[in-house]
C-alpha cells in the first residue's frame, strides 16, 4: 500500500480535528502582521489559512494590523494590494469578508488608503479607523466585534509623527467614548473587541501595552466582553489574568521571532507562522491556534457567559 507523505497527510490531520463535528455557526479565522509580498513565511501561511478556513467553514477574516510591511500602503493602487493580499489570499474560503484595523507600521504612510480600499474591494472592509458591526449566531443569538485602531494610545507613536504619519491627529479619548457607548447599547450575547496592539503580552519586543492596559481594559470587564484578539507581537499567545476577558495575540501572520512567558500566559509560541481559528455557538467558543503546517498547536473553549480566571 502506498503511504502519503507527510505534507499530505497534515492538511488530513487538521481536517480530523478540525472537522464536521465541530462544526459551528459562526467561524472566523484571523491574523496580524502579514504583508511581506509573500515573503517570510506569508504564502505557506496563506496557504494553510485557506485549507483551515474551509475545513471550519469560516464566513469571514480579522485582518489585526500591520497589513503591509514595512511601511504600509500610498494609495489605492499600490503595487502591494496585489503582492501581498490580492494575489497571496486566494483560496476560495478566503474570498469572504476580511475586517481589517490598522497596525502601526500601516500608519507609517497612509491609513486612508486602507478606507479607501474599502470602496474598490468586495471582501476588504475598513470603513473607518474604527467600526462595529453584528452577525448571526443563531435564531437566538449574536455576536457584534468591535474593531478599534490602537495605535493612537500609544504615547510613544504620538511623540513621533515624523515617522507614525497621522497618528497623531486621532483621539484616543473620542475612540473610547464611542466603544463605551457602542458596549452600553449593544445586545448582542457575543462581544468580540480586536485590534492591533495587545493588552497583555509576554513577547519579546513589546511586552504589555500599558496604555491599553490602564485605558482599555477596565471598559471590556465592565461590559462583560469576552475575547479580545490583537497581532502586533510576532507570535501566538492566550492570555488571562484576574478578569474575565480572554486575551488572544494572533500575530504570526509572516515573519516570526519567538515569544516568552509572563504571569498571564496560558499558552505562547513563536517559532513558526500560523493564525486563530474560532468557532462560535451561542454557548460556547472553540479557538485553536494552527501553525503554518496545519498543526493544532493549542486549543480552548470559552463560554459565553464567562466567569472570571481563578488566582493562581
Amino acid at each position: 500500500m502506498r503511504l502519503l507523505p507527510m505534507k499530505r497527510l497534515l492538511p488530513l490531520f487538521a481536517f480530523i480535528l478540525l472537522g464536521p463535528s465541530l462544526r459551528a455557526d459562526l467561524a472566523f479565522v484571523a491574523l496580524g502582521d502579514w504583508g511581506r509580498d509573500g515573503k517570510n513565511g506569508q504564502r505557506e501561511n496563506a496557504v494553510q489559512l485557506g485549507q483551515t478556513a474551509d475545513t471550519i467553514h469560516s464566513q469571514l477574516v480579522l485582518a489585526l494590523g500591520d497589513n503591509f510591511y514595512d511601511d504600509g500602503v500610498k494609495t489605492v493602487t499600490d503595487s502591494q494590494w496585489h503582492t501581498s493580499f490580492e494575489d497571496i489570499y486566494t483560496a476560495r474560503s478566503l474570498q469572504t469578508p476580511w475586517y481589517v484595523v490598522p497596525g502601526n507600521h500601516d500608519y507609517h504612510t497612509s491609513v486612508q488608503a486602507q478606507i479607501d480600499y474599502s470602496k474598490t474591494s468586495a471582501r476588504w472592509h475598513m470603513p473607518a479607523r474604527y467600526y462595529t458591526w453584528t452577525e448571526k449566531v443563531d435564531d437566538h443569538a449574536t455576536a457584534q466585534f468591535f474593531a478599534i485602531d490602537t495605535s493612537p494610545f500609544v504615547a510613544a507613536y504620538r511623540a513621533t509623527p515624523e515617522k507614525y504619519g497621522d497618528v497623531a491627529t486621532q483621539n484616543p479619548d473620542e475612540q473610547l467614548a464611542w466603544l463605551e457607548k457602542q458596549l452600553t447599547a449593544s445586545t448582542a450575547q457575543w462581544k468580540i473587541v480586536f485590534g492591533h496592539h495587545p493588552v497583555y503580552s509576554a513577547g519579546t519586543k513589546h511586552g504589555n501595552t500599558k496604555e491599553l492596559v490602564v485605558r482599555l481594559k477596565p471598559l471590556l470587564e465592565k461590559y462583560g466582553v469576552q475575547l479580545y484578539i490583537s497581532g502586533h507581537e510576532h507570535d501566538l499567545q492566550y492570555l488571562r489574568d484576574e478578569g474575565s476577558v480572554h486575551y488572544f495575540v494572533s500575530g504570526a501572520g509572516s515573519e516570526v521571532r519567538g515569544t516568552g512567558k509572563g504571569p498571564q500566559t496560558v499558552f505562547s509560541f513563536g517559532d513558526t507562522s500560523g493564525f486563530l481559528a474560532a468557532q462560535l455557538t451561542a454557548d460556547s467558543a472553540h479557538l485553536q491556534f494552527v501553525d503554518t503546517h496545519g498543526k493544532i498547536l493549542y486549543h480552548t473553549d470559552v463560554p459565553c457567559r464567562t466567569s472570571a480566571a481563578p488566582h493562581s
